[in-house]
């Protein structure tokens, strides 16, 4: 993680670094992400970089976790101090995702990592422990009584089962493969489908 000097630059020249980071990591192909691309994109000078930085897999770490850390705070924003079930949350989150997913770089980022494996000094199974950390924070929020005489585990592996295709739904409309509308009403159908299964099983 970054040094604490990094911590104590101006906030706009810290948000001036870690804008060049997202564009670099962004454009250019992980394993041929070099010091020199920083610094340049960044407009410092090398030196700043080890005073801010271990190595270019600590600046990796960062990035990664900046990432995580938005997309769980957004997440996280949808439902305290409101009153949700766990499928009342999923319904409303996929236009807020196409949202998030638009308007900021953090998807684009985490997807690189997961698709660059070997490279960096992050791992799937690093995230797999922060993903299932979160999960728990996440569920503490809601309304969870659909899942009654529901093993933890497979609540769990049923919750991403739904994340992931809601995702996959999402990538279909952002690469124009399908119509929103058409997209969410998929969606709907699937989370339906699901939730009237488990009120049968109660």
């Amino acid at each position: 993680m970054p040094k604490p000097t990094f911590y104590q630059l101006p906030k706009p020249k810290r948000q001036t670094i870690q804008s060049a980071i997202e564009s670099v990591f962004l454009n250019k192909a992980i394993s041929k992400i070099t010091v020199s691309d920083i610094v340049r994109a960044a407009d410092i000078p090398r030196g700043s970089f080890y005073q801010y930085f271990d190595d270019l897999d600590d600046m990796f770490n960062h990035l990664f976790d900046t990432a995580l850390v938005a997309y769980e705070n957004e997440i996280l924003s949808r439902v305290r101090d409101r009153h949700h079930t766990v499928f009342s949350y999923l319904r409303s989150s996929f236009d807020r995702d196409l949202v998030f997913l638009t308007r900021t770089p953090y998807q684009k980022i985490l997807t690189k990592f997961f698709s660059s494996t070997g490279h960096h000094g992050i791992t799937y199974e690093d995230y797999i422990k922060r993903r299932d950390t979160f999960f728990e924070t996440l569920l503490a929020h809601l309304d969870t009584t659909v899942f009654s005489g529901l093993e933890a585990s497979r609540i769990k592996k049923l919750y991403f089962f739904i994340v992931q295709f809601k995702m996959q739904m999402l990538q279909g409309v952002l690469k124009q493969r399908q119509a929103h509308d058409e997209a969410k009403q998929h969606y709907e159908w699937f989370l339906r489908l699901i939730e009237t299964g488990l009120q049968e099983m109660n």
